[in-house]
């Protein structure tokens, strides 16, 4: 669970991502 503290961090940029990946 160490990528639960980067993906807090990009948690709207993740978001964007897969919206955007779709």
């Amino acid at each position: 669970m160490e990528n639960s503290r980067e993906n807090h961090t990009e948690s709207p940029i993740n978001k964007i991502r897969m919206v955007k990946d779709t």
